[in-house]
């Protein structure tokens, strides 16, 4: 609430809410901080929820502070290191190159 009114209307842009993502062609990996002072991790949890489980991958660290990586704990690094793995068998599987 304490943010410009330009500033928050330029975010309102952002909201996906308002888009149907079910006929979206893409798989998702997902990571986001369970502790993001920005953005909640439920934004992706509802990004995840609307374009459907079955494309979406969700990688939740609690280390992860918005775009700082702070101290992550040994099960931060596993799920980081689960989702690099996917993000690289992606690319690998398709030679790197879009579908």
């Amino acid at each position: 609430r304490a943010l410009p009114a330009s500033l928050r209307e330029e975010i309102g842009t952002l909201d996906l809410s308002r888009l149907v993502l079910t006929g979206l062609e893409a798989d998702l990996i997902l990571i986001h901080g369970r502790d993001d002072p920005l953005v909640p991790y439920t934004e992706t949890v509802e990004l995840a929820n609307a374009a459907g489980a079955e494309q979406t991958r969700i990688y939740l660290l609690r280390g992860l502070q918005h775009v700082d990586i702070g101290a992550l704990s040994a099960s931060d690094l596993e799920t980081l290191l689960r989702a690099t793995y996917r993000v690289l068998s992606y690319r690998d599987a398709t030679g790197g190159e879009p579908p």
